[in-house]
């Protein structure tokens, strides 16, 4: 099984992936194990990060998660939307916030890590949508 459950989010995909939050199932997650997540994505090619996590989850790690991501990546490189495990992301959300990231990404041809709880909330919702993850910005 591939580190942090990371796999592009189609096969042939080469711009959005998925991944576990960092600290995967820990509720008390350390510095340490953020910045093994983050250093296994930027070496992995990852140069944008969406996370999905609601504040509840946030609340889980012992620093800034955000304020991490936008350290190592860059604020611009950062995407944050609230979306509770098992709930659909709300279409307003996805199609102000979420989308327009992600088809920056495919633009800039930046690899982008979208990571969540436990489910893939976004994906379902896009899927159900029929909105195409697997960008085709033209």
């Amino acid at each position: 099984m591939a580190q942090f459950r990371m796999a592009a989010a189609k096969i042939g995909e080469r711009i959005v992936y998925g991944a576990q939050r960092p600290g995967y199932p820990a509720q008390a997650v350390e510095p340490p194990r953020v910045s093994q997540w983050i250093s296994f994505m930027r070496d992995s090619g990852m140069r944008r990060v969406c996370c999905l996590l609601p504040a509840k989850q946030l609340a889980y790690y012992q620093l800034d998660l955000l304020g991490s991501y936008g350290e190592e990546f860059g604020e611009p490189n950062v995407c944050h939307a609230e979306i509770e495990d098992y709930h659909l992301c709300d279409g307003a959300v996805l199609e102000k916030r979420v989308l327009p990231f992600l088809f920056e990404a495919d633009r800039a041809a930046a690899p982008v890590v979208v990571h969540w709880g436990m489910s893939r909330s976004l994906l379902n919702l896009a899927e159900r949508s029929g909105t195409r993850l697997y960008l085709d910005s033209s």
